[in-house]
């Protein structure tokens, strides 16, 4: 860009007054804004646009033109969303660019509104943004080609994130990094010499800096020495650090340059040749190669495949750059490629491009220069869904310096050094607690969860004692379940910093001790407790409650020839609860008489124990209400001996199944709940009834636990024991319907 103040004049132009009109102030406005612009301060500009608004308070171009210049900034793209947002409110079907009165915002408001939401991650509404302007525009629209691109980089961007890469970034830190924004970095070949641009005051500064014992020392500015007529800014350096070159930094026409370094000091800049720079066009970047014979640079001449496109040309013997080779459609695509890099070898070369399979504005791909096949994407978070440019390699092809801005910033855009690490592998042995032996042919299931949001990543099956996935750094559960063995949760925690690519994991499993009075204990047995009956006065209480008061509506089940098939077969018993009112007599109310609560029968004919899992979601000391949980059906309350009502559900076979459900559970809005161990005895259970409107635990007087389920039809069931086999069930009805349960049957356990 040249240095010249035609914006300043212009500036002054229009505010002698030679415009009388209300708009007068918003034309001065526009063209101190645009100086500004030209001057990269955009956040100056958006102060200048703001005072627009006090001449009109709706003014939709004004807020599009400040959601642009936020896109433009370093630090501030986030806020471009509200001010897009905003004007895309008020878009204009017949907008008229050329009118200085014209407040509605463009059709492509949306265009810049789907690059804001997808800068900050935010895809789905990028893609609703994006999908608006390809509806309001044709086929033939120069934007229609730059939309749909859009729409695929936001699916790239989808499949990227779902397989990060491994990346590690270290600030180059002070004297080098400032305040200001730092980009261009360039070296020498032996890593000693650094040359890079910031943004200051006097608009572009170039510096120099040298690393002596492993550290940078202070810049030094060479600005003033290489560039006099023009603003420079760097673009690459010889291996041997004897060439500068440098582009200029005009919004629509760049020219390419080279300094030489004489002594202690460097020349000043020369403009390269008619084979480099085109009259018609415009130069934007140029890297030399080691030996300084060959040179990659962009342009966007004719012939090209479209927008900017990478080019190389030869030196002669006499030190001239011979004529321009497109690279190719391997390289270049319709879109625009730009900062080319060459790695020492020669075989690979690093651009960023618009185009290919990008995530998201200009991505870092490299290309093998010898076979030419696919350009590989650095990947994801190497690559973001916003512009990364300038990826100068290392010795390799997983390293090199980038300038950005993140939370780590000194100022705005720094200058980092990137490296993709090898992927984390998780690896484990399992091994018997008892004999510190290796467990082979045994069937094991491994699960790897995310801590923080309990969400299962994977689940591996194991038969010989081992497991492995990768991974990356973050917060891990590991969940290990076999029927022979305890359950076994280990949490881990993979630092960002960790260097290793293996992260080991011991595992010893303690075998289940099966000992057929050990697993009595475990055994939920119905509680043996003797709960006092509350005190109402005057009300005669007999001492065996006989539930006359409810009346059946019921489907008794039909005998069949085979105890199998009556249990398959059978149906509920439908009650509705008609509850009398007490009869108060005026006389002083007689002592309670203790209700003893029937036990099931005992359950020593049961030949096997399962172990099964089900989620907890609450244990309260008073039973609520089952409907509280409104959005969970099967939930089941259930007194236990410690006095607590635990409200659960599910009755899965394994804990990866468990898991599954209770991430179901957590994400309808119950976040305090875990996977709860049970010892049952399978099979059969007797339902006592089911009701429409559900009455209290306390109304089995005379029944010790019983289980209350809400199903699916919003039926509340009670059933009572669990039992091993339908013979000792059946033989359980006969004492039920004595204490008046002559609607209960036998029926499988869930």
């Amino acid at each position: 860009m040249y240095k010249n103040l035609s914006f300043l004049l212009l500036i002054i132009l229009f505010s002698s007054g030679l415009f009388a009109q209300d708009w007068n102030e918003i034309y001065y406005l526009e063209g101190e804004a645009q100086y500004l612009i030209e001057e990269n301060e955009y956040e100056k500009a958006i102060d200048v646009y703001r005072k627009m608004f006090k001449e009109v308070t709706k003014y939709s171009y004004v807020k599009y033109k400040i959601g642009l210049l936020y896109l433009k900034t370093d630090d501030l793209k986030n806020r471009a969303i509200e001010s897009l947002e905003e004007a895309s409110q008020d878009i204009g079907a017949d907008f008229n660019e050329k009118s200085l009165r014209e407040t509605r915002a463009p059709a492509d408001v949306l265009l810049y509104l789907g690059e804001a939401y997808q800068i900050q991650n935010n895809i789905d509404k990028a893609i609703e943004a994006y999908n608006k302007f390809k509806n309001s525009i044709t086929p033939g629209d120069k934007n229609y080609s730059v939309v749909e691109q859009r729409l695929k980089t936001c699916e790239n961007a989808l499949s990227a994130f779902k397989t990060p890469e491994r990346v590690s970034t270290k600030n180059l830190g002070a004297p080098v990094n400032d305040e200001n924004s730092n980009f261009g970095a360039v070296f020498s070949g032996d890593g000693k010499t650094l040359a890079y641009t910031s943004y200051t005051r006097n608009y572009i500064d170039n510096y120099l800096a040298r690393k002596e014992n492993g550290v940078w020392m202070s810049p030094k500015k060479i600005s003033e020495k290489i560039s006099g007529k023009f603003y420079l800014k760097t673009s690459s350096m010889s291996f041997d650090g004897e060439e500068l070159y440098l582009a200029t930094d005009d919004i629509e026409r760049n020219e390419l340059f080279v300094s030489y370094k004489e002594g202690k000091s460097w020349s000043e800049a020369e403009k390269l040749g008619k084979t480099i720079n085109d009259k018609k066009s415009n130069e934007t970047h140029a890297c030399v190669s080691k030996d300084k014979n060959t040179l990659y640079f962009t342009s966007n001449r004719e012939g090209g495949h479209g927008g900017l496109d990478i080019y190389k040309a030869t030196r002669d013997a006499k030190g001239n750059w011979g004529e321009a080779i497109n690279l190719g459609p391997e390289v270049n695509t319709v879109f625009d490629e730009e900062t080319p890099f060459v790695t020492l070898d020669d075989k690979y070369l690093f651009f960023s491009s618009k185009g290919h399979s990008s995530i998201g504005g200009f991505d870092i791909f490299y290309i093998d220069l010898q076979n030419k096949s696919v350009a590989i994407n650095l990947g994801f978070p190497a690559n973001t869904p916003g512009d990364d440019l300038f990826f100068v390699p290392d010795n390799s092809l997983t390293s090199g310096y980038i300038s950005r801005y993140d939370n780590t910033s000194k100022g705005k855009k720094d200058i980092y050094y990137l490296s993709i690490l090898p992927p984390i592998k998780i690896s484990g042995v399992i091994k018997n607690a008892d004999n510190n032996e290796n467990i082979n042919n045994v069937a094991i299931d491994v699960s790897i969860l995310e801590t923080k949001t309990n969400s299962l990543i994977e689940t591996i099956s194991s038969d010989n004692g081992t497991f492995d996935r990768e991974i990356g750094p973050g917060e891990y559960t590991i969940a290990i379940n076999n029927e022979n063995f305890e359950i076994f949760t280990k949490e881990i925690v993979v630092p960002e910093d960790f260097s290793e690519v293996e992260f080991l994991v011991d595992v010893a499993l303690k075998p289940i001790v099966k000992e057929e009075e050990l697993v009595a204990e475990v055994i939920e047995d119905p509680v043996q407790e003797v709960i006092p009956a509350v005190v109402t006065p005057a009300i005669v209480t007999p001492a065996v409650v006989t539930p006359a008061v409810v009346t059946p509506v019921e489907e008794k089940p039909k005998e069949e020839p085979t105890i199998e098939e009556i249990v398959e077969t059978v149906e509920e018993s439908v009650v509705e609860m008609k509850i009398e009112e007490p009869i108060i007599e005026e006389v002083a109310p007689e002592p309670k008489k203790e209700v003893v609560k029937y036990e099931p029968t005992s359950r020593s004919t049961a030949t096997s124990i399962e172990k099964t899992y089900s989620v907890q979601l609450m244990a309260m000391r008073k039973p609520i209400d089952i409907g509280y949980f409104k959005s969970i059906d099967g939930v089941k309350q259930k007194l236990y001996e410690d006095g607590y009502y635990r409200y659960t559900v599910g009755n899965t076979k394994t804990y990866t199944e468990a898991q599954k459900l209770k991430e179901k559970i957590i994400n309808a809005g119950y976040k305090d709940i875990f996977i709860r161990e049970n010892n049952v005895i399978p099979k059969y259970t007797i339902q006592i009834m089911a009701l429409i409107i559900p009455v209290e635990v306390d109304y089995f007087t005379n029944l010790s636990t019983v289980v209350i389920t809400k199903g699916a039809d919003d039926y509340y069931r009670y059933t009572f024991g669990d039992y091993g086999d339908y013979t000792e069930a059946k033989q359980e009805l006969s004492k039920l319907a004595d204490l008046g349960y002559k609607n209960a049957y036998v029926k499988r356990s869930n």
